[in-house]
């Protein structure tokens, strides 16, 4: 099995910096991407989750892209799968790389959290998140509802 340790963001600059998917990363230049058990990737739409997983399938070389998959408008699954991918992690040495917006693999999954919507690659925990904060806000302005 491969095992990810990290992965340097290049440093090198293109002749025409604008043309996907250069133009997507160029605020983590020179940075390095540290990968846990568990790595999970978090931003906006167009911080460049998906551009990092096709990156690293295309440098291992593994057949095939990511793809977006909504698992149902709720997230029904997402705590069964988060607590499957920790067992698998735990359990059989299994290494996985997320991209996501879910709250709740966000807050059910061991591993480690990027926010690639800053500059630089920065480590996030789960509730520091600003969809989190927003979650947040939302439901304790309808406390009252859940009563």
């Amino acid at each position: 099995m491969r095992y990810v340790r990290s992965f340097l963001f290049s440093e090198k600059l293109m002749q025409n910096p604008n043309i996907y998917p250069y133009n997507q990363l160029r605020s983590k230049t020179g940075e390095v991407l540290i990968f846990d058990d568990i790595t999970i990737l978090y931003g906006e739409n167009g911080a460049g989750k998906s551009t990092i997983l096709n990156l690293l399938a295309s440098k291992l070389a593994i057949p095939g892209a990511e793809y977006s998959q909504t698992v149902s408008q709720y997230d029904y699954f997402a705590k069964y799968l988060a607590e499957l991918l920790n067992e698998c992690m735990r359990f059989h040495g299994s290494q996985f790389v997320i991209a996501t917006h879910s709250p709740f693999l966000l807050g059910n999954l061991a591993g480690t959290i990027y926010q690639l919507d800053l500059p630089g690659v920065k480590a996030k925990e789960w509730q520091e998140l600003p969809n989190m904060k927003v979650y947040q806000q939302f439901f304790e302005n309808r406390k009252a509802d859940f009563d």
